[in-house]
C-alpha cells in the first residue's frame, strides 16, 4: 500500500552521529532524533456506534495533539470484510527536516574546533528550521486529517463490521513502518463472527479461543507486536458486561503480541492523556 506523500517534503529523520572526543560526547543540535509514531486508527461504521460517532472525533482530535514531524498517520474504516473493504481515509508521512550542515564537519578530534563549528552552524540550523515548520505547520496537518476523517465518521454506515479482519490489516501496516506503534480502536468492541457473538452472546475464554484457532487456519491472525493499543467505546452500561468485554479484548490482544492499555466505554481525554506520549512541543 502506497502511503500518501501529499505533505511530505523530506520523509527521512536524520540520523543520529555525535562526535565523540574519547569518552565526552560533542553533540549538535541537529543530532538529535526523535522516533517517529505509525498511528492508525480504525473506525468501526457499523449501525451500532452511531451514537458515538461525536465522540470517535474528539478522540481523533486529541491524538492528533500528540502527532509530530516524521510520524506516520491512518484514519481507517472497519467495513464487513475490512480485508478486502476497508477504506482509508487518511494516509499521510508526516514531513521531517533533514538538516545538512552548509559546510562539512571538520576532520578532527579537537573539541574547541568542533565545538566553534558547530557554534557557527546552529544559527543556520534554526533558520532551516523555522523556514520548515512556517511551511510544514503541523497545525494545518491536524486540521487537514479531521477534515478529511469528518464526514465518514458522521455519515458511513457498513452492515456489519469485520473488526479483526480491520486489525489485521493495521498489523500489515505496522510492518511496513518504522519506530513506536499506536493503535487506536473507536469501536463499541461486539464482534461477531461464526466462532462468536459478542453483541449479544457471552464473552468468554471459550469465543476468544474459537476466534483466535480459526485466523490461525486462515493465517489472519493480526501481527500486532509492540503495539500499544486502546479501545474507545465499549457498548455496555453492564459493569459485568463490561469487564467481560474488556478481558475478552486483552485475551484477543495478547495473542497478537498487542497490548490493551486502555479499554474505555466512553471518550475521556483525562485516560487517553495517560495513554498519549509526552513528547517536546514542535
Amino acid at each position: 500500500m502506497t502511503i500518501l506523500t501529499t505533505l511530505v517534503a523530506c520523509a527521512c529523520l536524520l540520523g543520529g552521529c555525535a562526535l565523540n572526543i574519547g569518552n565526552a560526547p560533542v553533540s549538535a543540535p541537529w543530532d538529535k532524533t526523535a522516533s517517529p509514531i505509525t498511528w492508525v486508527v480504525v473506525a468501526d461504521v457499523s449501525q451500532s456506534t452511531r451514537s458515538f460517532r461525536g465522540e470517535y472525533l474528539s478522540a481523533l482530535a486529541r491524538i492528533l495533539q500528540s502527532v509530530r514531524y516524521g510520524d506516520t498517520v491512518v484514519v481507517m474504516s472497519a467495513e464487513n470484510d475490512s480485508v478486502q473493504n476497508s477504506r482509508f481515509w487518511v494516509e499521510y508521512e508526516v514531513p521531517a527536516l533533514h538538516y545538512v550542515p552548509s559546510t562539512p564537519r571538520p576532520d578532527t578530534d579537537n573539541a574547541d574546533m568542533l565545538n566553534a563549528w558547530i557554534a557557527k552552524q546552529t544559527p543556520l540550523y534554526q533558520t532551516a528550521v523555522d523556514k520548515f515548520k512556517r511551511e510544514h505547520s503541523l497545525s494545518d496537518v491536524r486540521r487537514h486529517i479531521i477534515a478529511l476523517s469528518r464526514g465518514p465518521l458522521a455519515n458511513d454506515v457498513a452492515v456489519g463490521t469485520d473488526i479483526f479482519g480491520a486489525l489485521y490489516v493495521a498489523g500489515t501496516l505496522f510492518s511496513a513502518t518504522p519506530g513506536e506503534r499506536r493503535l487506536v480502536l473507536l469501536s463499541d468492541g461486539l464482534v461477531v463472527t461464526p466462532e462468536a457473538n459478542w453483541h449479544s452472546g457471552a464473552v468468554t475464554r471459550a469465543s476468544v479461543d474459537r476466534v483466535l484457532a480459526a485466523q490461525r487456519r486462515t493465517g489472519r491472525l493480526p501481527d500486532l507486536r509492540a503495539t500499544s493499543v486502546v479501545l474507545v467505546g465499549a457498548n455496555t452500561s453492564d459493569p459485568v458486561r463490561f469487564a467481560a468485554l474488556e478481558r475478552g479484548w486483552q485475551l484477543y490482544l495478547a495473542a497478537t503480541k498487542g497490548d490493551l492499555a486502555h479499554f474505555m466505554r466512553r471518550y475521556s481525554s483525562t485516560i487517553l492523556d495517560q495513554w498519549l506520549p509526552n513528547r517536546p512541543v514542535q
